[in-house]
């Protein structure tokens, strides 16, 4: 009757010895890549090599996969870069930032169309949508108060590479525009009004502006050499926000405009900053001031 199993006992013994021997030699003299020695192995040092893959993580965006590693024939270790599969926490909150102005800008253009037939967007400013007394003021508000939490959120990103003084000038400019929501302009329309709100907001707008336009010369003066194209979009939002308040004082019939272009010039560069952040070896483009 036939027996199941080895049923030659020296052949076996012979096989073992082969994979040892293939073991010490794999250690003593075969070469470092993975790929190289796989060649050089015998039947039983191939099964051996093929059932013992390590996959190991040595980083975030690096993996080992099968055949690399360290090798149980030659204990050498080597690694492949690969596309991180996860975000990082900084990326994710910037991420957070861009979806926060997308919804204040959501917010800030669809005020205008809950405002009275006598609002125009040409000629009314954007904190007129969020003026006293009115019933749906507060979608604006809304908006401004987003912003201004988008803005808190990015100065806080360390991925950023913004200095202490850049971090707090912009933390100051979100701190006024929280002002900006809390005390609102009198309204367009007749009816009464908190004096004391208005004159407020009056003097908080153009501290804001200030403010803002400080943070940019700061995180533009600490720009990378070979970020030519941020150093473009700062002295394109410079200009804008020196600019453009003059043609709102000079020509009130568009001061709605003026204003909304440069919202939206502002905007932009903020989530430019943000999205900066979560491209994965581009770091020499991001800010060092």
């Amino acid at each position: 009757m036939a027996r199941s199993g080895c049923s030659n006992p020296s052949s076996f013994s012979a096989s073992v010895v082969d994979v040892e021997a293939g073991l010490k030699a794999g250690r003593e003299g075969f070469p470092t890549s993975s790929v190289d020695h796989r060649s050089r192995l015998n039947g039983p040092q191939r099964r051996l090599s093929a059932r013992f893959p390590l996959r190991t993580f040595d980083r975030v965006g690096s993996v080992t996969t099968e055949g690399e590693g360290e090798d149980p024939l030659t204990a050498t270790r080597v690694s492949r870069p690969v596309i991180a599969t996860t975000i990082s926490r900084h990326q994710a909150a910037a991420l957070v930032v861009v979806v926060l102005f997308l919804a204040s800008g959501v917010c800030l253009a669809v005020a205008p169309s809950l405002m009275p037939n006598s609002y125009n967007w040409v000629r009314h400013a954007i904190s007129e949508t969020a003026a006293q007394g009115l019933a749906r003021a507060w979608v604006a508000r809304l908006g401004i108060m987003l912003s201004a939490a988008a803005i808190l959120l990015l100065a806080a990103n360390r991925e950023l590479g913004w200095k202490t003084h850049s971090r707090s000038m912009h933390r100051l400019y979100a701190i006024l525009v929280v002002g900006l929501a809390a005390f609102s302009l009198k309204p367009w329309t007749a009816g009464t009004f908190n004096e004391f709100e208005d004159v407020a907001h009056s003097v908080l707008a153009p501290v804001a502006g200030v403010a803002f336009t400080l943070g940019v010369l700061l995180v533009s003066a600490r720009r990378a050499p070979t970020a030519r194209r941020a150093r473009v979009l700062d002295g394109v939002v410079i200009l804008a926000t020196a600019m453009l308040p003059l043609v709102m004082l000079s020509v009130p019939n568009v001061a709605g405009a003026a204003q909304r272009t440069v919202v939206a010039v502002g905007y932009l560069w903020y989530v430019v900053e943000a999205i900066r952040v979560t491209r994965i070896g581009r770091r020499h483009t991001y800010a060092t001031g």
